[in-house]
């Protein structure tokens, strides 16, 4: 802090003077960092943290995605769930301002895929092979699960990386999908199939 004195003339010969008190604050700086991975599954989060320096009394804290605000996001953390390049601004009661570093969230999408019977039946005749089948997006690998028509076991792994099965016994069949990102998502298909014996 120091002071600046202004000593004024005027054309009658009158002088005045002023002094001006400057007051230099610390540069406010913000950076932000992220407590786990910036890329993971749909439903995943990641904690974004600040760490400010140069602060004054108070700040006033605003969360940005793509530049954008991000609603009631007004403190010194973020647990961010959408994919984006995030920032914080920065406003201390000195009225210094900053923006942080920014942060890239990617978010991949968990794979969707609907189980159904390729001919629309779930009946099984004997000695002839039910073919069921995955139809979605997002799908690198197909894990198959059955488990018997009296759940008294299972369910266990029976075909692996097809989009097509043939169900050769009664019982309940379900599926996980897996996608090819890094890391991979995975998920359920829609319905898990409950296959029956024809009755002659």
């Amino acid at each position: 802090t120091y002071s600046v004195s202004l000593r004024e003339v005027s054309d009658s010969g009158c002088i005045g003077n002023d002094t001006f008190v400057i007051s230099v604050k610390p540069q406010l700086t913000a950076r932000i960092s992220a407590s786990g991975p910036l890329i993971f599954c749909e439903n995943g989060s990641v904690n974004l943290v600040a760490s400010v320096s140069g602060v004054g009394n108070s700040l006033n804290y605003q969360w940005l995605n793509n530049n954008n605000a991000i609603p009631g996001a007004n403190s010194s953390n973020y647990v961010a769930t959408q994919s984006g390049t995030y920032t914080l601004e920065l406003l201390s009661n000195n009225l210094c301002r900053d923006t942080s570093n920014s942060q890239t969230v990617l978010v991949y999408p968990k794979p969707q895929g609907v189980l159904s019977s390729t001919n629309g039946s779930l009946l099984l005749c004997a000695g002839n092979p039910l073919e069921l089948n995955v139809s979605g997006i997002n799908i690198s690998n197909y894990q198959w699960y059955f488990t018997d028509a009296n759940n008294s076991s299972g369910p266990i792994r029976v075909g692996n990386n097809s989009a097509v099965y043939n169900a050769t016994n009664p019982g309940y069949y379900s599926v996980e999908l897996t996608t090819s990102t890094t890391p991979a998502c995975k998920a359920y298909a829609i319905d898990t199939l409950n296959v029956k014996l024809r009755q002659k």
